[in-house]
C-alpha cells in the first residue's frame, strides 16, 4: 500500500531586490503573460508538493521556478 505524503503550506519572503513578475507559466519568454508582480519583502505561498520547474535563463543559468497557491496564482523564479 502506498503512503500518501501530506502537503506542507509554505510561506516564503521575497528577497529579490528588484522583485519579480508572476507569470502564467514558468518561462523567461516575453510572450508569456505576466499575471502580477511581487516586491522585495512580500510573502508568497506555495505547497511543498506543488510544481516546480527548472528553466534556463537567457544568461545560460538554470533557475528553479515555483508555482504559487496565492498571490494571483502563477509562477515566480527562486533567484
Amino acid at each position: 500500500m502506498l503512503q500518501e505524503k501530506e502537503q506542507e503550506h509554505l510561506k516564503l519572503r521575497v528577497l529579490l531586490r528588484a522583485g519579480a513578475f508572476i507569470r502564467a507559466s514558468p518561462s523567461y519568454n516575453s510572450k508569456v503573460e505576466k499575471v502580477g508582480s511581487v516586491e522585495q519583502g512580500d510573502v508568497v505561498e506555495t505547497l511543498s508538493l506543488s510544481s516546480s520547474k527548472d528553466v534556463t535563463a537567457l544568461n545560460g543559468h538554470t533557475v528553479t521556478w515555483i508555482q504559487l497557491t496565492t498571490n494571483q496564482k502563477g509562477w515566480i523564479p527562486m533567484q
